[in-house]
C-alpha cells in the first residue's frame, strides 16, 4: 500500500482494514477491466478471420464482466459475485468434487 512505517502505526485497525478493502477492491476493478479489453481484443482476432459466421464473436461470450459500467459488482443468481463470500459446507463440496475431478486422472 506503499505506506511508511510511521503511518502505518498510526492507524487504527478499522482503518487498516478498509484501506485493504479497498485496495483488493480496485485491483479486482482493474483485473476485470483488463479481461474486458482482452476479450474485446481477442472478438476482433477471431471474427478478422472469417471462421466464426458474419456476426462474428461477441467479447461478452468469452469473458462474463464481474463489474458493471459503474464500478460496482454484478450480482448473479447463478454464480458468486466478485466478493460473495460462500459458506464451509459449499466450499467443502468444491473441494471434494475437484479432489475427486484431479485424483481420477
Amino acid at each position: 500500500m506503499g505506506l511508511l512505517p510511521d503511518q502505518l502505526f498510526n492507524l487504527t485497525l478499522p482503518e487498516f482494514t478498509d484501506m485493504v478493502s479497498a485496495k483488493l477492491y480496485f485491483k479486482s476493478l482493474d483485473g476485470d477491466t483488463e479481461m474486458q479489453r482482452t476479450a474485446w481484443q481477442t472478438s476482433l482476432l477471431m471474427s478478422a478471420t472469417g471462421n466464426y459466421g458474419k456476426k462474428g464473436v461477441d467479447p461478452k461470450k468469452l469473458y462474463k464482466p464481474q463489474f458493471d459500467e459503474m464500478g460496482q459488482p454484478i450480482k448473479s443468481a447463478d454464480t458468486h459475485g466478485a466478493f460473495t463470500p460462500i459458506d464451509k459446507e459449499e466450499k467443502d463440496k468444491k473441494l471434494n468434487e475437484l479432489m475427486a475431478k484431479f485424483n481420477n486422472r
